[in-house]
């Protein structure tokens, strides 16, 4: 897992919609810290935590965490990996409503 990539693009969507980390902590219930070690990959998240930041930041998924043919293509994953990865995250969001 990028959690660099992750974090940056947290921080960006979060900044896009002129968001503070106070507001993003307080709407995913973390503190401001945590959502500052998640920009900056010094801490790991949970599944759960990266669902609810995407929900409040009306981003999905793929968009933290790169699920796409280009990993497929690079030989990083089969299809066959792809299509798992797509139903648990499919199944992680349905268990975070």
């Amino acid at each position: 897992m990028d959690y660099k990539y992750m974090g940056e693009r947290i921080r960006t969507r979060r900044r896009e919609l002129s968001m503070t980390q106070e507001a993003l902590a307080e709407h995913v219930d973390i503190s401001i810290s945590f959502v500052g070690h998640i920009e900056r990959a010094s801490r790991k998240p949970s599944l759960e935590t990266v669902v609810n930041i995407c929900e409040c930041l009306n981003m999905a998924l793929d968009d933290v965490i790169p699920i796409s043919k280009r990993r497929q293509r690079d030989g990083e994953c089969t299809s066959e990996q792809l299509e798992k990865v797509k139903k648990l995250f499919e199944w992680a969001l349905e268990m975070c409503k």
